[in-house]
C-alpha cells in the first residue's frame, strides 16, 4: 500500500545509530540551499538583462548617409556602444529593411555584425547595399523623384550564447534619395 508523499519528506542520512530521518538542521540546510540557487539564478538572470539591455540601450547608430546608384542604394552610418555588464556581446546584429508606402517590405540588407567586450565600449562604421534589381520601376521612379515615401526600419539585436536574445526596432521616414 503507497501513502502519499508530505513536504517536507523525510531525508535519510547513513550516520551509526541513526533514527533514519533527517534532523531539523538538515532540513534548514537543504531549504538554504534551495534560497541559495534561487538568488544564484536570480542575479544571474540580472547580469544577462544588464548586458543585454544594456548594451542595446546604449548603442547609437549616427544619422544614415544615403547615396543612390542606378539599381542600388548605399546607407551607412556610425555606432557607437558601451556594454555595461559581465557579459560580452559577441553577436550584435544591425539589420536595414526599407518599407514601401503601404507597408509591406520593399528590400533588405544583410546583416552587419559587431562586438562589444563586458564592460566595454566599441565604435565603427556599417555600411548596407539595398539592390533595388528586383523592386518594381515604378516605385523606384516615384521614390527618386519624392512622390513616394518610403520607411527605413534598422533592427538592433543581440544574443547573450545560450542564454537570451533582445531585439529594439527604430523606423526613420525617407522621402529622396539624392
Amino acid at each position: 500500500m503507497e501513502t502519499a508523499a508530505r513536504w517536507p519528506l523525510p531525508l535519510k542520512y547513513d550516520g551509526a545509530g541513526s533514527s533514519g530521518v533527517a534532523s531539523a538542521t538538515t532540513l534548514r540546510r537543504f531549504r538554504y540551499g534551495e534560497l541559495g540557487t534561487i538568488i544564484f539564478s536570480v542575479v544571474l538572470f540580472g547580469l544577462v538583462l544588464l548586458s543585454g539591455l544594456g548594451t542595446l540601450l546604449t548603442t547609437s547608430l549616427s544619422q544614415p548617409v544615403v547615396d543612390s546608384g542606378a539599381q542600388s542604394v548605399t546607407i551607412s552610418m556610425a555606432y557607437h556602444s558601451t556594454n555595461p555588464g559581465p557579459f560580452a556581446m559577441a553577436d550584435v546584429d544591425v539589420s536595414v529593411t526599407l518599407f514601401g508606402p503601404n507597408g509591406s517590405a520593399v528590400v533588405s540588407a544583410p546583416a552587419q555584425r559587431f562586438g562589444v567586450g563586458a564592460f566595454a565600449t566599441a565604435s565603427g562604421n556599417l555600411t548596407f547595399i539595398l539592390d533595388f534589381s528586383s523592386v518594381p520601376q515604378s516605385l523606384v521612379e516615384s521614390f527618386r523623384n519624392g512622390t513616394a515615401t518610403l520607411t527605413l526600419s534598422v533592427d538592433l539585436s543581440c544574443r547573450v550564447e545560450g542564454l537570451a536574445h533582445m531585439s529594439v526596432v527604430s523606423s526613420l521616414e525617407l522621402t529622396e534619395v539624392g
